[in-house]
């Protein structure tokens, strides 16, 4: 997908583990929380991603198949939900 930005998503313990050696210098709090969000289509939730901005990807590798195929995906008008985990810190110095 082109300008689709794509994030680097790390795991909740790898954040926690770096800041688990701060523990003496800083208080940290932290909590994490389940969200969804609920988008009209695939079409709404790819507008969604192109705008948060991130790493842009410019390959253009794809067959005619697959543009095709994209294509009738994007023309779908089922609800997409889109479930995520964030972790919340907080740093008291």
């Amino acid at each position: 997908f082109p300008a689709l930005p794509l994030f680097k998503f790390e795991p909740a313990n790898c954040f926690l583990e770096v800041f688990n050696s701060y523990q003496s210098q800083y208080k940290i709090t932290h909590w994490q929380q389940n969200l969804t969000h609920l988008y009209p289509s695939l079409a709404h939730l790819l507008k969604n991603l192109k705008q948060m901005g991130g790493t842009r990807v410019q390959q253009r590798n794809h067959t005619g198949n697959s543009i095709h195929q994209l294509r009738a995906y994007l023309r779908q008008v089922e609800h997409i939900t889109l479930n995520y985990q964030v972790l919340f810190l907080v740093i008291d110095s």
